[in-house]
């Protein structure tokens, strides 16, 4: 027996046979749907269903809160249908493609960290919105999520930072460790854009940007395009990195603030062991945020990095500071060691 799930309200749909997950389903039919993980970590296949039964399996509650479960929500590699279904996703199908694209340069701005620059080539318009991220698909096929960093007013290009992780499928790529190495002019394949922590243009309240690592990267895009619109809302940032060091573009986030007088910088060390070099704030990122805000009821939080850091600064936001629920945007970056663990 086979069921039929149709896609955001169109009559585009996936013909699920029994025993297979709707993810899975759509792959052996050459259908793209947002993915990562394939394995109910990442949340990158949630979608809400709006008719239908279905089974879903064992996944990760960071993936899929119990709300989101009560509110419908699903995880595509872990959902078998048992009747015909309608689902929706949260972005924008339309804008959805597949995109070829060029290595247009290369720079290694420290010893595990790399920012690439890339032109896109589409045949399709391929428009992005700040804090949005593209897929990268590798030659076996698998793909690797990561945050575009710049504004969307550079049209037609794009830049990433990507931090090596030792024995990560792209990450060592970029890095040379299997003694191939990414070069310029080199011809890689996205897909996307897709994400929905995108910054609320429209909004007035004030805006916490959270970040750790190369989290930085979305928040990097949408500072560019609030200077760029000259979007005047009290702004803070909090970068949390373990060492001084990976603050790696400390320079450029401290001129925001000569650009903007209502923009503030707080750069957060987490290991104490460099008391000695360094004279900022040490500790959790997010717990320097509650230290400064004791009642977040007012704000806006996007929070873009590790998973461990999203998952405790979403719980306490909202616990501890008064944080509308609504109000906290996330970016989760899942490692292939998370995926494993």
């Amino acid at each position: 027996m086979a069921f039929h799930v149709f896609i955001n309200n169109s009559k585009d749909y996936v013909l699920v046979e029994e025993g297979k997950s709707i993810l899975e389903a759509a792959k052996n039919n050459q259908i793209s749907l947002p993915h990562s993980c394939n394995n109910g970590r990442c949340s990158k296949c949630k979608c809400k269903v709006i008719v239908g039964s279905y089974d879903m399996q064992e996944y990760s509650i960071n993936a899929l809160s119990e709300t989101e479960k009560s509110d419908g929500y699903i995880l595509t590699c872990k959902t078998y249908p048992l009747s015909d279904m309608f689902i929706q996703y949260d972005y924008q199908e339309r804008n959805l493609s597949r995109v070829t694209s060029k290595v247009i340069s290369i720079e290694k701005i420290c010893i595990d960290i790399a920012v690439i620059k890339m032109k896109l080539y589409s045949n399709k318009e391929s428009t992005f919105i700040a804090g949005q991220y593209f897929d990268f698909i590798m030659k076996n096929g698998k793909k690797r999520s990561y945050s575009i960093a710049n504004s969307p007013s550079r049209d037609g290009f794009v830049e990433f930072h990507i931090r090596h992780l030792p024995g990560g499928l792209f990450t060592d790529y970029v890095f040379g460790m299997e003694g191939k190495c990414l070069k310029e002019k080199e011809i890689l394949y996205l897909e996307g854009p897709l994400g929905t922590c995108d910054f609320q243009v429209n909004g007035e309240k004030p805006v916490i940007f959270l970040a750790t690592g190369t989290g930085f990267a979305p928040i990097k895009s949408m500072m560019e395009e609030i200077i760029y619109k000259n979007i005047n809302r009290p702004i803070y940032f909090y970068w949390g990195v373990n060492k001084p060091v990976d603050l790696y573009m400390n320079q450029l986030v401290k001129s925001w603030e000569l650009i903007s007088s209502n923009f503030k910088y707080v750069p957060v060390v987490y290991d104490d062991s460099f008391r000695n070099i360094w004279f900022g704030r040490i500790g959790n990122v997010y717990e320097a945020v509650m230290e400064d805000f004791k009642d977040l009821s007012s704000f806006q939080v996007y929070a873009c990095g590790s998973s461990n850091m999203i998952k405790k600064a979403s719980r306490d936001f909202v616990l501890r500071s008064n944080l509308p629920k609504k109000e906290f945007y996330s970016d989760e970056f899942i490692s292939e060691s998370d995926l494993q663990s």
